[in-house]
């Protein structure tokens, strides 16, 4: 779109500005005529400076209207390439080949996390009837040893984390006393009643 031109002030205007200088010139006040004069100048300016804003406004919009005529044609064009086409449909297939390889991961990743709780649980399970075992064979190992105590006079020392106390001989001995302390945990049932017995021996 061309841009518009500044309008010249026609003649008759003109003219009747000059007829109204003339005129104020003929009287005295000649300060009015001046005013008069300046106003008119101004007025005269003012339309000139508001003609080339309007001028560059048109010029501004005409180019943006241009810009997105040739961006709405461009992507017509495009769009009717069957080169552009291919090329989406091609994007399109690749895109929807990835989301089926993430939803196949997914699924896969949802499986091992099912596996994963499922020996979480059987090591659960696990652990407590170890702990179970465990508590019943030192049941079992007190009644044992509580057995043999009440058979060789073992004397307990219970304060001690580990199996701690004395061996005395009897009624009918001199009164001899034995003391022992083992780790509890470093030796087996058997380890602790095989040295029992041997320090009853040896009293």
């Amino acid at each position: 779109m061309a841009g518009v031109a500044v309008a010249a002030i026609p003649d008759d205007i003109a003219e009747t500005h000059k007829g109204i200088v003339q005129l104020f010139s003929s009287t005295d006040d000649q300060r009015s005529v001046r005013e008069s004069g300046q106003a008119i100048a101004a007025l005269d300016e003012s339309t000139k400076a508001r003609h080339l804003e309007m001028q560059q406004s048109i010029k501004e919009l005409t180019g943006v209207t241009n810009r997105m005529l040739d961006e709405l044609n461009d992507r017509k064009s495009n769009l009717l390439d069957p080169t552009t086409k291919r090329e989406l449909l091609a994007q399109k297939s690749r895109a929807e080949d990835n989301i089926r390889r993430m939803q196949e991961d997914n699924a896969s990743l949802q499986n091992q996390v099912g596996a994963l709780s499922n020996k979480a649980t059987d090591l659960t399970t696990s652990e407590q009837q170890i702990k179970q075992r465990e508590i019943n064979e030192v049941k079992r190992a007190k009644h044992t040893i509580s057995l043999y105590a009440n058979i060789s006079s073992i004397k307990w020392d219970y304060s001690s984390p580990n199996v701690k106390g004395w061996i005395t001989a009897g009624a009918a001995s001199t009164g001899r006393m034995r003391a022992f302390e083992m780790e509890r945990g470093s030796h087996s049932d058997f380890q602790v009643v095989n040295h029992l017995w041997n320090l009853m021996d040896s009293v």
